[in-house]
């Protein structure tokens, strides 16, 4: 579910009943995960990396898009008036 919210920008939604509560601890997992968006120590170190590294250039690509769009609105403007 993370990886695919998060990384493949897909939208999600979580949805359980409480029939599905196996164990009592599964709670505090989805109490984390509302509170703060994170549920410490869900991915091993190595696949944190790989996340990060994959949002990173993710953020990066977006990044350059936004900096060419607004550079292309000032121009647009600047050539109105």
């Amino acid at each position: 579910m993370y990886r695919r919210a998060g990384t493949k920008g897909e939208g999600l939604m979580f949805l359980f009943t409480d029939s599905q509560i196996v164990d009592e601890k599964m709670l505090v997992y989805i109490n984390d995960l509302l509170s703060s968006g994170e549920i410490p120590e869900l991915f091993a170190a190595e696949d944190k990396d790989d996340i990060i590294n994959l949002m990173r250039s993710e953020t990066k690509s977006q990044a350059r898009a936004h900096a060419a769009h607004c550079l292309a609105e000032q121009r647009s403007c600047t050539t109105q008036r």
